[in-house]
């Protein structure tokens, strides 16, 4: 049973496409439950606030603006290290007798071409600072 809710999960239309696509692959391949229930997990941990996720994301040059994100780890293999990253931010509570929210944003492999932190920096559209034109 999970534990009373501590914030709301905000869950963006890109993340319900990525669970739908971890349901689909669960459903096609039984090796991919496990971290179908790793995310479920996941998720209850996160809205119970039994976690802040692994940790906070940064800054990288050419790449994108994750400060306001953090990350937690996900095993896609009991037997292996984490191997996907579930990616949120934190907003406040809309009015103030409401609970805080975490938009989840991404849950993706960590590693490739197309890994988690390239999804979320097109999913937020992350825009560059330019130099300030004289």
């Amino acid at each position: 049973m999970s534990a009373p809710p501590s914030y709301v999960l905000l869950l963006t239309d890109k993340f319900v496409d990525d669970l739908r696509r971890l349901a689909a692959d669960a459903r096609r391949d039984p090796g991919k439950v496990f971290l179908r229930q790793q995310v479920l997990r996941q998720l209850d941990q996160l809205s119970a606030g039994a976690t802040d996720g692994h940790h906070a994301l940064g800054y990288e040059a050419g790449k994108g603006d994750l400060r306001d994100c953090a990350v937690g780890y996900v095993q896609s293999d009991p037997e292996q290290k984490p191997d996907h990253r579930l990616v949120f931010r934190e907003i406040g509570p809309e009015t103030p007798d409401q609970l805080p929210r975490r938009e989840l944003l991404a849950i993706k492999p960590r590693h490739g071409s197309n890994n988690i932190y390239a999804h979320v920096c097109a999913r937020l559209t992350v825009i560059q600072p330019t130099a300030n034109p004289a």
